[in-house]
């Protein structure tokens, strides 16, 4: 597994560990990010889910921190293979779904990197902030029951 390590005067303790499929130069328009995804699913989905989005667009960007010249992402999804099987209810031969494979191609935009850039800086932030002040813990994991228990206040004092 590949690691690739953020810019450390930006991110002293943050590294960022991925492992991209392949990084394609076969052409001049720059590089390609590819990822190969199998999924389980009868037919093969016909647009990159945000997820995968964001996973592809932390890999351009960290290999552009680099200065690998990243412009496009890729996905490739891969069904499985699903055939011959026979209905337990009826016994009959159910539909075959041979092998799909569907590519995905999107342009890296300036606002793309922009975008990853930014979440990066709040995750960045964020845990920084979990270490510097635990009692701000239950904010960042936007959990409640993370809330400090506080000591009651006397409503009236004593004499």
């Amino acid at each position: 597994m590949k690691k690739h390590k953020i810019t450390k005067d930006q991110y002293e303790t943050l590294l960022a560990e991925g492992a991209e499929d392949l990084v394609s130069r076969v052409d001049t328009l720059g590089d390609t990010i590819v990822d190969w995804k199998t999924t389980s699913a009868l037919s093969a989905p016909k647009v990159m889910s945000y997820q995968y989005k964001l996973q592809l667009l932390t890999y351009a960007w960290i290999l552009r921190k680099q200065g690998h010249q990243i412009n496009r992402i890729r996905i490739v999804y891969i069904t499985t293979n699903v055939v011959g099987r026979v209905s337990e209810t009826t016994g009959k031969p159910m539909k075959d779904y041979p092998t799909d494979v569907s590519v995905i191609n999107e342009q890296i935009t300036e606002e793309d990197m922009d975008m990853i850039g930014g979440l990066i800086n709040v995750i960045c932030h964020s845990v920084k902030r979990w270490q510097d002040v635990p009692t701000d813990r239950y904010l960042l994991a936007q959990d409640f029951r993370l809330k400090p228990k506080t000591a009651k206040r006397k409503l009236f004092l004593s004499k």
